[in-house]
């Protein structure tokens, strides 16, 4: 019924979380495991397992990671899509949730559990905001401008045949943006389905490879992505009768989404140290013309590196 592509590049985590999939109490699934071209030994982690749902498939180069996560949907044979991660968990119930959903829904393509922020040692640092069980895509999107939403990608679950007319994940430089911008097209036929059960466990790591990207390849991709949602917003989004008024707060809230992107990217192209809101400074001066960033987003991404140390304290 499920298909999980697990797409591969580090290791540190893989074992855990190969076995947090393995351990489901839901088990009609198959496990795509997918070396991206690691220079780790990925072959030999996926060996210690043997369970006649992994497939294995190793690239014989590194692409890049939103034309690798299209290349693992591309593999896949069952109804449903599950992009996990290499370093991220997910609680025993994590899939029979989301299947009781999407039977629960069977007009939606999209389906989500909350999650847990965790850190490198599997301890809590944050937890993501509850949602309603449905929305629409208007109120989707209105959720994620506002920032009274935090989701990622291995999260989500959605109807694989819908991801492939879409033409799969939406292809931004190092993927900021993709994910966001995939779920608002897959949510744009039907809704979304989500609990609130804590079942996704998301790690802030600094081995995340969208934290290891530099500065200005993640604002390009970031002035891409907005593009990309302007013309998303005014001319395909579906906007029901009863939602002008969420419409218009989308519009008016757009540029406050900018803040919190950019600012975000700033915040992660700094050591994490108290001294680096000052580099966040500079780097900004830098910038401020060439891509027309508010002082806003120097702000808020000074602002987001206060609350990550006091968080790691």
């Amino acid at each position: 019924m499920i298909s999980i592509a697990l797409p591969v590049v580090k290791t540190k985590f893989l074992s855990q979380s190969i076995s947090s999939i393995l351990d489901q109490s839901y088990s009609d699934f198959e496990l795509i495991i997918v070396n991206n071209g690691s220079p780790e030994n990925v072959k030999e982690i996926v060996d210690q397992f043997d369970d006649k749902r992994i497939r294995y498939i190793a690239h014989p180069e590194m692409y890049p990671i939103v034309e690798n996560w299209n290349r693992c949907l591309s593999y896949a044979k069952r109804k449903y899509f599950v992009l996990f991660s290499d370093d991220d968990t997910c609680e025993k119930d994590f899939l029979k949730e989301l299947i009781t959903l999407a039977e629960k829904y069977p007009q939606t393509n999209l389906f989500h559990t909350r999650v847990r922020i965790i850190d490198d040692n599997n301890n809590t640092l944050a937890l993501s905001p509850s949602c309603p069980e449905f929305e629409s895509a208007a109120d989707f999107v209105w959720h994620r401008i506002k920032n009274y939403r935090l989701h990622y990608a291995p999260d989500f679950m959605c109807n694989t045949a819908r991801l492939r007319e879409i033409g799969g994940f939406v292809n931004f430089p190092n993927a900021w943006g993709s994910d966001d911008a995939t779920w608002f097209e897959l949510a744009n036929s039907g809704g979304v389905a989500s609990s609130s059960k804590i079942l996704c466990n998301w790690r802030d790591s600094n081995y995340n490879l969208t934290k290891s990207s530099k500065l200005e390849p993640r604002l390009i991709a970031l002035t891409s992505f907005f593009k990309w949602l302007e013309d998303f917003i005014d001319n395909r989004m579906v906007v029901f009768e009863n939602e002008k008024e969420i419409f218009d707060q989308i519009k008016k809230n757009l540029n406050f989404r900018k803040v919190v992107q950019f600012g975000l990217a700033f915040q992660l192209s700094v050591p994490r140290k108290y001294s680096s809101v000052i580099s966040i400074f500079f780097k900004w001066l830098r910038y401020k013309k060439k891509y027309s960033l508010s002082i806003f987003s120097a702000v808020w991404a000074q602002a987001l590196l206060i609350k990550d140390l006091r968080l790691r304290k």
